[in-house]
């Protein structure tokens, strides 16, 4: 192991009564700062690459769910990006920082090859790096990617949502206001996810929103998704954002040889937890674990398509 990687902890306390005491946890020192990460399983190698706010225990009930049926076939590694949950960074954050630290990371466990799966900026650090290195990703999986430039009107909402949720954080009369409506109700979810990753939060909008424009201009997918060669799988949830949609159809048509799965588990209108019709707000839907049944159903497509034989000098056919 090179001597600018020190593994600072690894360990787990085995139990039969709950599957994820046996899971690895462990942490990295490298360049771009520490990491962290729980890895599970024995066989193929797949990175899990969480969205934004959120950390590695957003795929939590996917990797119960993958790891109840297919514990000798995937060996699954599930870090939190630079500046979220545990990870800490030494250097700032941008997309080409996550993935070289991404990169870093796969250089001191001397793993060559690895499936990556990812939502949201997670997706966008994965397809970033199948992009510059190809010959260290087998394939990815997509759940809702982010990453393609936005028209204008789609540019501004992204820049009313961070300024409602900013605003939001500092609002004490939605605890009050939540016993007598709906919509405050449905608000007030929403300050509390974003209020419990503060943190994750302001990474998110340093990294989409503050940045100079000239920073995040190269960082776009847009005219690069194109070098993605890699067999893909892209997953759509029933997010009515219409950012989410403009960046699943983006993808769609950028990555000729992706298959498509939209997700049968549906979340519950304006009563899911963190959904408000009001279109400057957040929309946080969490596609990995809103409704529940989400998790089981991507851990199933995603196994199947990684486990799935293929013949590599064949072109994979897209079906819609």
């Amino acid at each position: 192991m090179p001597d600018s990687f020190k593994i600072t902890s690894v360990g787990a306390q085995p139990s039969v009564k709950d599957p994820r005491a046996n899971r690895r946890n462990g942490r990295l020192r490298l360049p771009q700062g520490q990491w962290f990460w729980k890895e599970d399983g024995r066989g193929a190698p797949v990175v899990f690459l969480h969205g934004m706010p959120g950390d590695s225990s957003q795929w939590d009930y996917v990797l119960d769910s993958v790891m109840e049926r297919h514990h000798d076939d995937l060996h699954c590694f599930v870090p939190d990006l630079l500046g979220c949950g545990e990870s800490l960074s030494a250097v700032g954050s941008s997309i080409t920082i996550q993935r070289d630290a991404l990169l870093a990371y796969l250089n001191a466990l001397d793993l060559q090859q690895v499936w990556l799966v990812g939502t949201s900026v997670g997706a966008w650090v994965g397809c970033d790096l199948a992009i510059a290195h190809p010959h260290r990703v087998t394939g990815l999986v997509l759940l809702d990617p982010d990453g393609a430039i936005l028209p204008k009107p789609l540019q501004r909402q992204r820049r009313r949502q961070y300024r409602w949720g900013r605003r939001s954080l500092r609002r004490q009369w939605l605890g009050l206001a939540k016993r007598f409506s709906r919509r405050a109700t449905a608000r007030w979810h929403q300050v509390q996810y974003l209020r419990s990753h503060g943190d994750q939060f302001k990474l998110w909008d340093r990294l989409l929103i503050k940045r100079p424009k000239a920073e995040r201009q190269g960082e776009w997918l847009s005219g690069k998704l194109e070098g993605v060669k890699q067999p893909v799988l892209l997953m759509r949830s029933a997010n009515p954002d219409p950012i989410s949609g403009h960046n699943y159809q983006h993808f769609s048509r950028a990555i000729a040889q992706a298959k498509h799965q939209p997700l049968d588990a549906l979340p519950d209108s304006l009563s899911a937890t963190y959904i408000n019709s009001n279109p400057n707000s957040i929309p946080l839907i969490d596609p990995v674990n809103n409704p529940p049944e989400a998790s089981a159903e991507i851990a199933r497509h995603l196994t199947q398509f990684i486990l799935s034989p293929r013949d590599t000098d064949a072109p994979t056919t897209a079906t819609l």
